[in-house]
Parts: C-alpha cells; structure tokens; sequence
C-alpha cells in the first residue's frame, strides 16, 4: 500500500538533541495532527529507505547543526539535499539522505531541520530544547502545514 505523504522522524534519543526529530513525530503522533502517517525511523537507514518505497511525499524532521541558534527551524526540499549534491549540516556521520541518492526511487518532499544545542551522550534533550519544546513543536506544525499546501494544495 502506497502512503500519500509520510512524516519521518530520525535521529538519536542517546545524543541529546540529536533525537528531537523523534520527540516531535512522537507529539505529533499523539496528537493525530493533520491526520498524516507519521514514522519514527531513529537511525535506523535500512528502516529509513524502506519508508521511501511505500510513500508518494515525503517529510523528514530531523535535527541540524549550522550557524543558526538553537530552536531554529530550517526547511529544505529534498531535491535539493538528495540529487543536487547540496551539503546536509547533518548530526550524523552517514545521513539517510546521503544514502537516499543511490536509490532509484526519487521522492518528493521536504526536510525541517530543527538547529541543535548540544549533541551529547546522555537520554534527553538539552535543557534549552526541552524547555522550548512546545515552541519549537508549534513552528514544525506551520512548516508543516505550508508544506502540504505547496505539495497538495491541501486544505482543513
């Protein structure tokens, strides 16, 4: 069965913010938010691609590390990271993505990335990202949904 869009979660629970991908499908999930198939695929990459073949759209929430300041959100199509060789400030050494452009499935969709504070051995997120958790949760939502108007049309 093909899914129309897919919200992927990935990341690492162990290494701090690295896993607030996760944290946010899993939000999201609870609350039924737009009525989406939502996935959480850790770093698992086997898991990861296997998602790619049983969706039409994809949009994978993953954590980032750039020059912004932490709780930022960015968004990125997935064109643009996969197929056009664009560097992906990634918190892991080998990124789904990375791996995404060897498959011949092409996909559509997006990456919101969500800027890291610290990226660590420990079970939780930064006390920073924690204690802006639901902040950083509402700006996903808006991306969120400003991205399937832009896939779909989509509308409440």
């Amino acid at each position: 069965m093909t899914v129309k869009v897919t919200v992927l979660g990935i990341g690492n629970q162990l290494m701090m913010d690295d896993g607030i991908g996760i944290y946010i499908v899993n939000e999201l999930m609870k609350e039924k938010y737009l009525d989406l198939c939502y996935i959480i695929g850790e770093s698992d990459i086997d898991y990861c691609i296997e998602v790619i073949y049983q969706t039409k759209k994809l949009v994978i929430i993953d954590a980032m590390m750039s020059e912004k300041a932490p709780c930022e959100i960015s968004v990125f199509p997935l064109e643009d990271l996969t197929y056009n060789n664009t560097q992906v400030f990634s918190t892991h050494n080998l990124h789904f993505l990375n791996v995404m452009k060897h498959y011949k499935k092409k996909v559509e969709g997006f990456l919101i990335g969500i800027e890291t504070e610290q990226v660590d051995f420990h079970y939780g997120l930064s006390l920073r990202l924690e204690n802006e958790f639901f902040k950083i949760l509402d700006k996903v939502k808006k991306e969120l949904r400003s991205i399937l108007i832009e896939m779909e049309g989509w509308e409440e």
